[in-house]
């Protein structure tokens, strides 16, 4: 046989092997196949030796008065030889009845009995406290597995539940519909099973929220509010003072209107660290956006915050007149560690700035400062789309002509907002408890790219069946129960009485799910998403409202938050290594120019596949070519 047919035998042996290599027991996602049990199965064994002790040739667990079990309840296995029959069994159980412990269950055919000592009668009546209870009870459980009639000893374990959504206990969560709206539950549930803890949104994450800044606590003025105060960011000043990681850029006294008395305003200097000295019910802009991003959860107080307990930056660049461009520009340099022309710069960099303010002229400073914080700092910018997308804001509700429906449809997309509008940030709308648009939601060509809860308050003297925009035969959506409703956060009294709605209201529930992508980075040891990477995720992390697609008013849609975690920890669009995207820019963010998909991820079994193809190309050419028959 000649050389050049052993050469050809051998092609397609090769072309076999390299497709078994790009197999390689895998699927699509890389993932290895579960191996087979010994059983045939492919069901999992946990490692469990540091829970469990073995006696008597039995595993048991370890007994740790840190578990839950009932005090003072064993259960109980004889050994077969003394209790293989069933005269036996009750042979045995009459000997324990007769030393005083109560039989409460029977399990002949196992021979097990659930055993209670006096220990359950004294912890009941009171007599003993829960942690002595526990402790004898762990006594009287070792006891018992060194009796030899024992074969295996367990206090009763307490379980429970398996919830698939992680439900905060702070009393005024069940009020906050916006977060089961977008799924945060399942997304809190999701991080906090993550790592090696149970923890959810993490300190090492910082969101700056610039606003009109935070609240004092009404009845502890040394600390902010109640609810906002443990996940406030703090530092240190140059005598090693604890003081709070954030400043007051409001550089004109009028506006910022923290003077005393007759002591003059001093403004843009840090005063009252990020805050109004004497805040009032037109003051709390900030509070209600900051509560929303992180106040501390699950703390049995107030509200819940959708980025659980991430740490909170807050810069006032707002007093009541507004905030100048000036004063805003020094707080996204503050939120990024540059130098603020004030003296003071950050303990850190902020991972996330969270905007809730606009106007409508572009600014090329403004521009310049967030294009620098993004490229150069990797912070993620988020900012609110507007709250003008009717002429006039809410129908004239002094025509009294019954005209008032026809005043509704005289809407129009509104005008551009910056910072929202500005290329690199993520510009939100809002939607209502329904996931209709809000009416007032700011949305033209490629102005939003995402929308979150907003609320959808309606005037009080709009009476009767509440008509919103959207509805497809009249241009209005008949809305009869729900549509009255705003976003409950935190304020300056405490707690919302009367929500607020608002874009601005809808970008901080962005803010906070994307410090919660990151935690989910943290807590799974790989490295952070960068602001490139966020926006290409953008398409893969929503519900899809309106039509199919990125659309003026819902941009790529509503945010799902459970979505969002998942694509964190294993993005459906990021190449081997979790390398960074080479997309284009679309609509205030960038993405992903290939759409998505599996992409990258199989990169290598891609390329034994076109060498295989090479292989199997030249083995046909050869046979062509007649070399196939050579010898």
């Amino acid at each position: 046989m000649s050389r050049d047919r052993v050469y050809l035998l051998l092609l397609p042996v090769i072309l076999l092997f390299l497709v078994a290599f790009a197999g390689d027991g895998r699927g699509r996602s890389g993932k290895p196949l579960l191996p087979a049990s010994p059983g045939g199965g492919n069901l999992s064994t946990a490692t469990v030796d540091h829970l469990t002790v073995t006696i008597n040739g039995v595993r048991q667990s370890r007994l740790d008065p840190k578990n839950e079990f009932v005090p003072g309840e064993t259960i109980v296995k004889f050994k077969p030889s003394l209790a293989s029959t069933k005269s036996g069994f009750a042979s045995v159980t009459e000997r324990f009845s007769a030393k005083g412990f109560e039989i409460t269950r029977e399990f002949s055919d196992m021979n097990v009995v659930v055993l209670r000592s006096g220990i359950a009668q004294a912890y009941k009546a009171g007599t003993i406290g829960e942690a002595q209870a526990k402790q004898e009870t762990i006594a009287f459980v070792d006891q018992l597995r060194n009796d030899p009639l024992v074969l295996y000893a367990e206090p009763n374990y307490i379980r429970h539940k398996l919830q698939a959504t992680l439900e905060p206990d702070d009393p005024l969560y069940p009020n906050q519909w916006n977060y089961p709206l977008i799924n945060l539950p399942q997304a809190w549930s999701y991080v906090s099973s993550l790592g090696s803890d149970a923890s959810v949104g993490q300190s090492e994450i910082v969101v700056a929220v610039l606003d009109n800044g935070i609240v004092r606590d009404q009845n502890d003025p040394s600390i902010w509010h109640e609810d906002l105060n443990d996940n406030i960011l703090m530092t240190t000043d140059q005598w090693g003072n604890p003081i709070t990681d954030g400043y007051d850029f409001v550089s004109d006294a009028g506006s910022a209107a923290d003077g005393d008395d007759d002591i003059p305003a001093i403004s843009g200097d840090g005063d009252d660290e990020p805050a109004y000295p004497n805040p009032g019910p037109d003051d709390s802009h900030g509070t209600h956006v900051t509560g929303t991003v992180s106040a501390v959860t699950n703390n049995t107080l107030g509200v819940a915050g959708a980025g659980w307990n991430v740490k909170i930056m807050p810069i006032r660049v707002l007093g009541i007149d507004g905030g100048t461009d000036a004063d805003i520009v020094g707080g996204v340099r503050y939120a990024s560690r540059f130098n603020t022309g004030v003296g003071r710069i950050a303990s850190r960099t902020a991972n996330v700035i969270n905007m809730s303010l606009g106007g409508r002229a572009w600014d090329a400073a403004l521009e310049d400062a967030l294009r620098e914080a993004y490229e150069l700092k990797n912070v993620v910018l988020v900012g609110a789309a507007g709250n003008d997308a009717y002429i006039g804001g809410y129908p004239d509700a002094d025509l009294n002509d019954g005209q008032d429906i026809d005043d509704w449809q005289n809407y129009v997309p509104g005008n551009d907002s910056f910072p929202g509008d500005y290329s690199r940030v993520i510009t939100v709308g809002a939607v209502s408890y329904l996931k209709y648009r809000s009416i007032y939601s700011t949305f033209s060509q490629n102005a939003v790219d995402i929308c979150a809860p907003g609320g959808n308050i309606f005037p009080s003297w709009y009476e009767g069946t509440k008509y919103y925009a959207d509805n497809p035969s009249t241009g209005l959506h008949v809305d009869p129960m729900y549509e009255d409703t705003g976003i409950l956060s935190t304020v300056y009294s405490g707690y919302m009485d009367d929500p607020y709605q608002g874009t601005s209201m809808a970008a901080p529930h962005v803010a906070g799910v994307i410090a919660l992508m990151q935690s989910a980075r943290l807590k799974s040891g790989k490295r952070l998403l960068t602001p490139m990477e966020i926006g290409s995720t953008l398409p893969f992390m929503v519900e899809d409202l309106g039509p199919p697609g990125k659309d003026d008013e819902y941009g790529y849609g509503l945010i799902d938050a459970y979505k969002a975690v998942q694509e964190a920890v294993a993005p459906s669009w990021i190449g081997v290594d979790d390398g960074i995207s080479t997309g284009g820019h679309s609509g205030g963010c960038f993405i992903d120019a290939s759409g998505g998909g599996a992409g990258g991820r199989d990169a290598g079994a891609a390329i034994v596949g076109m060498v295989a193809l090479f292989l199997l190309s030249l083995y046909l050419l050869l046979l062509r070519t007649g070399k196939a028959v050579a010898g």
